[in-house]
């Protein structure tokens, strides 16, 4: 037996995992606040903890549009 009220389903109460609107890696593959890398001209290294994710500033709820540029398409897509 659920301890939720009724009509409420476990799958109501998981966070969405969408992709990030800069890099389109999910949510969860990117790093909090507190652990993002910067540079000594505060600019951000490392906010996506995916490999070879160059050059994401962090997590962005914007609409992801993949790049078609060969050295990426081959990540999404392959």
């Amino acid at each position: 037996m659920s301890s939720l009220p009724p009509g409420i389903t476990d799958s109501m109460l998981e966070g969405s995992d969408d992709p990030c609107g800069r890099c389109g890696h999910v949510w969860s593959e990117h790093l909090d606040e507190d652990d993002v890398v910067y540079n000594s001209y505060g600019e951000v290294v490392i906010a996506c903890d995916n490999k070879h994710c160059d050059g994401c500033e962090g997590y962005s709820d914007d609409e992801y549009t993949p790049s078609w540029q060969p050295d990426t398409y081959e990540e999404y897509y392959a």
